[in-house]
Parts: structure tokens; sequence; C-alpha cells
């Protein structure tokens, strides 16, 4: 018999600044779930390198293997990872993600592709004890779209991470 728990999903809302919010409530009772998410912020951007923010967060789950997989959409056309200026001023954005926590480099997700074979460390559904993080989620500007970017702007989107059992 396979057992099938509901995914979490999490938003990560880009205001202006190019600030990043997170949110996803823990579950309880769950096959896995995702915990630790907090706001990213870029701070004054300038387009000399790729701009790359990490932070460390924690997934759990209760499965054999321990194992995961998470998938990731903007809001974007199709799901595209973009923050939206308005009047058609558009930002890409890219998605990283690694099952370690202090990276700053994972493999690159595709929106609405999930990427399997992901193994985590925690113990506790809530984190609390054991590892309390064990994952990395990184998003980047690449410089060329920072230079294109137009200045004195308000770029706003959402990205939504689905971690589901595997």
């Amino acid at each position: 018999m396979s057992r099938r728990a509901p995914a979490l999903t999490g938003a990560v809302l880009f205001a202006t600044g190019f600030a990043l919010t997170l949110a996803a409530p823990p579950l309880a009772a769950q096959s896995v779930n995702i915990s630790g998410l907090s706001d990213v912020s870029f701070g004054a951007l300038r387009p000399v390198n790729d701009a790359r923010r990490a932070q460390s967060l924690c997934v759990f789950s209760d499965l054999p293997g321990r194992g995961y997989l998470v998938t990731a959409t903007g809001s974007g056309a199709g799901g595209a990872f973009v923050l939206d200026g308005g009047g058609g001023a558009d930002l890409p954005f890219a998605i990283e993600w690694a099952d370690q926590p202090s990276v700053d480099q994972g493999m690159p997700l595709n929106p609405g592709q999930p990427l399997g074979g992901q193994t985590s460390t925690a113990t506790d559904a809530t984190c609390g004890s054991g590892p309390t993080r064990t994952a990395s989620l990184v998003v980047v500007i690449a410089r060329a779209d920072l230079a294109a970017a137009r200045s004195a702007t308000n770029y706003s989107g959402t990205l939504t991470l689905v971690i589901a059992p595997q």
C-alpha cells in the first residue's frame, strides 16, 4: 500500500527594492514538511555581477530514505520566474536548490519541473531538534538582466515551492 501526503506549498513574494518574502506554515503529521523560510533582501543592486542570495531552511521527510522532490513555479506566463515591473518591464530570475544547508549554489530548477533525488537529514517534523537546517534555496538575478532593468522601478512576483514525498 502506498502512502501519499498532500504537497506543501510556500509562497515567495518579491517587493520593492528586490525584497524577497517567503512563508510556509508547518503542517503536523505529514510525510513532508518545510520550515524556516524567511525574507531575503537584495538591497541596492549594481549590474557588476549576478545578484545571488541564499537561505538555509528545513525540509523534513519521514519516508524511508527521507526522500523528497521540490517543484517551483513563478508568477510569469507558464510559471516563468519573472518579476513584473509594470508596463512590460519584466526582470527574470533563476532558482537553485541544494539538499544541504549553508551553500550558495545548487541545482537549477525549471518552472513546474520537479527536481527529485533530494534527501533530508531532519529528524523532527518541525525541525525543532536535530538538524534545524537541511536545504538551501538560492535566488539569482543575472548581471545582464540587472543591467537591462529599469531604475526606480518596483518589481514584484510570486514563487511557489512544492515539496512532495519521493
